[in-house]
């Protein structure tokens, strides 16, 4: 085996670090995709952006883990080929993330646009609300079927209710434990049962429900709003009264941080990768270097 060169070392530094880069964009992609959030951009022009950057983040995320490898292989072998053809891959992969960063940062400024702006900053932002308001009630849908207590749903849904009816029902957590067993015994309870079949598809907005809690939780107005569009269908106003209505700014903020971490990591990989190329160059004159260099009598 082939003594290693200082670039040689490096190469392999780098590349572990590349490696671990290659890792996290992964897991990064999983979260984006598995978050729910990607559906408040659906039918926006902002979509193709969505769906872009996190199939860009998945491609990227098994390119750079396989040219990691690649990378410490040739500065094992210090095979002359295999680091050339590694050199050439790595320039296009660092076009790749800067492509990534620039688009990236065209979201970030599009939202701080946005957030200085009052509603609609554009035609797209109401598009945006739209479909935030549905994720964002699906969110809740969630938490009403499951989690909150027979009454806290049946007074959201019906707030018009006696008290009389409320007092009635059970303190029991999740309205589909009864439904199928006091359908008709309660007025309303069945539209309640009918909009919680889609608990499974609630289901996938479950971490959206979680950042709902912490950074915009529900309130009697975004309740009744999800309510209305729950039981019937029917969105109600856009803006006034809803869930973006509501979460507007701290929505944006959101997208501003992510948006601001995927340009950041985008750009700082294409350096990194810059830099690997510079260590793959070094790397292949040292072995040429040690191959003019006359051998010893």
């Amino acid at each position: 085996m082939p003594k290693l060169t200082k670039a040689g070392c490096m190469m392999i530094l780098v590349n572990v670090c590349f490696l671990a880069s290659g890792i996290m964009l992964l897991r990064y992609s999983s979260m984006l995709e598995t978050s729910g959030w990607a559906d408040a951009l659906r039918s926006t022009d902002d979509d193709s952006f969505s769906h872009t950057a996190t199939t860009m983040l998945q491609l990227l995320g098994f390119a750079v883990i396989a040219l990691a490898l690649v990378g410490i292989v040739g500065a094992i072998v210090q095979n002359r080929l295999l680091l050339l053809l590694y050199s050439i891959v790595m320039v296009i992969a660092m076009l790749a993330f800067g492509v990534l960063a620039g688009t990236a940062y065209t979201f970030n400024t599009k939202m701080a646009e946005w957030e200085d702006a009052p509603f609609p900053a554009d035609d797209q932002e109401t598009k945006v609300a739209t479909t935030f308001n549905e994720v964002y009630c699906y969110a809740e849908g969630y938490y009403y079927c499951n989690t909150a207590t027979v009454k806290e749903t049946y007074v959201t849904f019906f707030p018009n209710a006696s008290t009389e009816l409320v007092n009635l029902l059970p303190d029991t957590k999740g309205v589909v434990s009864l439904c199928g067993k006091l359908d008709g015994a309660v007025e309303g309870l069945n539209t309640l049962c009918e909009a919680c079949k889609m608990s499974t598809t609630f289901a996938k907005y479950e971490k959206v429900l979680l950042w709902a809690e912490t950074k915009c939780p529900r309130s009697v107005v975004t309740g009744r709003w999800c309510a209305l569009f729950l039981a019937t269908g029917a969105a109600g106003e856009v803006y006034n009264d809803s869930p973006y209505g509501q979460c507007r700014i701290v929505f944006l903020e959101v997208a501003i941080d992510w948006s601001k971490t995927l340009a950041t990591a985008g750009l700082a990989v294409a350096i990194a990768v810059a830099v690997l190329v510079a260590l793959t160059c070094f790397a292949r004159r040292s072995k040429d270097a040690k191959q003019s260099r006359p051998s010893k009598a």
